[in-house]
């Protein structure tokens, strides 16, 4: 009987102790979940299909990156959607304090189709119509990050533009003059400003990189035979700029010796490179998009890249 008795008593305790184990690992499964969706949640908000430019906040915290449907920002790590305007920010240059742009308005938004061309504040909260709205959709524009000067390829005549061409404007859009663009040759694809000089401006054909110190009067040729695809006047005072041939490549032009250095690129060979930015606050921090919609960054001057979105879709964390 007592043998008995031990073995009842034993019983409960052997049952208690599994069904202990049962509600932890229960828990722990319902914790992992709840991470998941929280996470997979902040993923969904920055799927984009189509990347309009890249750009540095002043701070050098925030990356801006104009999208199909308004702007998605990367910060800490972390992807987000901007609450502003979901308009298709074309010709997106950012500033020290907001960034211009061109495009298509979105939906809900306040602004006639095309945008013309506007200047965006307060993180994409106020935006400002400098002119050309209803008008005029400028594909090639590029801003001065600092000068602000507004360069722009005008597809058709317009009331402030009377025919097609390469235009500046050194007072926000309030007049216009249009460059000889003598020396420039092929078809315009990327534009790109310097940081601080309003009359320096460089363009990238399908034939080659040509830049201008006469706000676009004259060209002179950097080099030809390459398709250019993307441009950035950096901080650093380098020309940097994306081309593709056999193969995509990323090429640092010393315009003061005319040095050319190719940037180790592996990860992007057969993807052509649609825009650039570098950091402000740090000029070995850069970003790259592609025409898939990769983001990749670099935080030593072009060595080293980091995905930081694949095929439209921001990845979690750095």
């Amino acid at each position: 009987m007592t043998k008995n008795t031990d073995q009842t008593a034993n019983g409960p305790k052997k049952g208690f102790g599994g069904l202990f184990i049962i509600v932890i690992i229960f828990i722990v499964i319902i914790a992992a979940w709840f991470l998941y969706l929280h996470h997979g949640s902040q993923n969904k908000t920055v799927g984009f299909k189509q990347i309009y430019g890249l750009g540095y906040s002043s701070n050098g915290k925030s990356l801006y990156v104009p999208v199909h449907d308004g702007l998605a920002v990367y910060m800490n790590g972390e992807w987000k959607k901007q609450n502003a305007e979901k308009n298709d920010y074309v010709g997106f240059s950012m500033t020290d304090d907001g960034f211009y742009s061109s495009g298509h308005s979105g939906e809900n938004s306040k602004h006639p189709d095309p945008l013309g061309i506007i200047k965006v504040t307060n993180t994409g909260k106020n935006i400002k119509t400098l002119g050309f709205s209803g008008k005029t959709n400028f594909q090639i524009m590029g801003v001065g990050y600092y000068s602000h000067a507004i360069y722009v390829f005008n597809p058709n005549k317009n009331s402030k533009m009377p025919t097609s061409g390469l235009y500046y404007s050194l007072n926000d859009g309030k007049s216009w003059t249009k460059s000889d663009a003598k020396g420039l040759i092929g078809k315009p694809q990327a534009i790109a400003v310097h940081p601080k000089n309003k009359s320096i401006v460089a363009v990238g054909t399908d034939q080659g990189l040509f830049i201008s110190k006469d706000n676009g009067k004259i060209f002179k040729t950097v080099f030809t035979g390459k398709n250019v695809t993307g441009l950035l006047y950096g901080f650093d005072g380098f020309l940097y700029a994306g081309a593709f041939t056999d193969q995509s490549e990323m090429d640092k032009v010393d315009l003061s010796t005319g040095n050319i250095t190719s940037l180790e690129l592996s990860s992007v060979e057969q993807d052509p490179i649609k825009y650039m930015t570098q950091n402000p606050k740090d000029q070995k921090q850069m970003v790259i998009s592609t025409q898939k919609n990769d983001v990749y960054t670099t935080e030593s001057a072009g060595q080293n890249w980091v995905v930081l979105a694949k095929g439209g879709k921001g990845l979690f964390g750095k």
